[in-house]
């Protein structure tokens, strides 16, 4: 049974969920507004204010990925040292794990603290999507041609057959259906009912 443990009526698991949640709806609505966006004088700018709204659509999905991970890696840090503290283990465990000189992945590592030291077991599903978000979030924060080669290997789906943009062939081309699966990485991982188990101390006595 997870080790994972908070007190009856704190629930930051729920409250991270929660905000997920938000965002992704906030999201949704800022997408419509720009899909539904007025085009004035039309057979000047008719195509022109196509192309530049679908760059507005690419540039906020594109913000979607990095601020998703830069949060998730936030908070499951945060959780990570509370519950090693509350479990009796030194906090400055994974501080210990993230820095050394390690060739898994930061994602494994992280992986393998919350199984072997909280016995916190999640689907390999649900590490696999949040993989995607991370390699996606950090070939759009490096724009290296490595991390959009990682990228491309992948999740070949991120990539358009012609890139309306000019940029050549390593960009990513995002689409609304992309912030889609970016959020729902996330909210799988802080489901109780899919992800990160854990109880409270209501359930644990």
């Amino acid at each position: 049974m997870s080790k994972i443990v908070f007190e009856h009526g704190d629930d930051p698991i729920a409250a991270n969920l929660a905000e997920v949640c938000h965002r992704e709806r906030y999201v949704a609505t800022l997408i419509e507004r720009l899909e539904t966006a007025p085009r004035e004088e039309t057979e000047l700018y008719g195509d022109y204010d196509a192309w530049y709204l679908g760059a507005m659509e690419d540039s906020l999905i594109r913000r979607v990925f990095i601020i998703e991970a830069q949060e998730w890696h936030r908070q499951i840090e945060d959780l990570l040292r509370d519950q090693l503290s509350r479990s009796g283990l030194d906090s400055g465990l994974w501080d210990t794990v993230k820095e050394g000189h390690d060739k898994r992945s930061l994602l494994v590592r992280l992986r393998d603290v919350l199984a072997d030291d909280l016995d916190a077991r999640i689907p390999e599903e649900i590490w696999a999507g949040l993989q995607e978000v991370i390699d996606v979030a950090a070939a759009l924060e490096s724009s290296s041609p490595r991390s959009l080669e990682v990228v491309r290997e992948r999740y070949p789906s991120y990539f358009p057959e012609i890139d309306a943009f000019g940029f050549g062939a390593l960009r990513l081309d995002l689409k609304p259906g992309h912030a889609h699966r970016a959020f729902a990485a996330i909210k799988a991982f802080w489901d109780p009912l899919k992800g990160l188990p854990y109880q409270t101390t209501a359930e644990a006595s």
